[in-house]
């Protein structure tokens, strides 16, 4: 029985909590702000790329994935807020004269929402299965000292 206890509670290799980038949390917030701009400007001013609900479900996936990658250990926090995010914005359309809230609209914004999130987790996930699975590469010993 020795002397020393392990400093943690955890006594194998110290497990560190995985922190996004900080270039992938700001991006996340750009993405979102862009959205929230297109989506509440006045008709004129907003962009037109494509279709309109082709638009929405691009823009709300790529909002999803990056969000996915800014918190990928909290999927349900994720989902939850995207899709209150969705029909927060589109509700809020109702206040702008020259637009108008529809529950078709929401529901095309939260399933882009829903599936790009989930496709982040998911490569999340992959990416994890395959480091536990084929390892890292062993790090060299050290030199020996002279």
């Amino acid at each position: 029985m020795g002397l020393t206890r392990p400093l943690s509670r955890y006594p194998h290799r110290e497990r560190r909590i995985s922190r996004p980038s900080k270039l992938v949390i700001v991006l996340t917030c750009l993405c979102a702000g862009a959205i929230a701009y297109a989506t509440l400007c006045p008709i004129g001013q907003r962009p037109h790329l494509a279709n309109p609900d082709v638009e929405r479900f691009g823009a709300f996936f790529v909002l999803g994935l990056f969000a996915s990658f800014a918190a990928p250990r909290r999927p349900m926090l994720v989902l939850s807020l995207l899709v209150l995010l969705a029909l927060g914005l589109e509700a809020a359309q109702m206040l702008i004269p020259t637009r108008d809230a529809r529950l078709a609209d929401a529901c095309v914004k939260a399933t882009g929402a829903v599936l790009g999130a989930q496709l982040g987790f998911t490569s999340w996930a992959f990416h994890r299965w395959i480091q536990r699975t084929f390892g890292a590469p062993p790090v060299p010993a050290p030199a020996p000292a002279r």
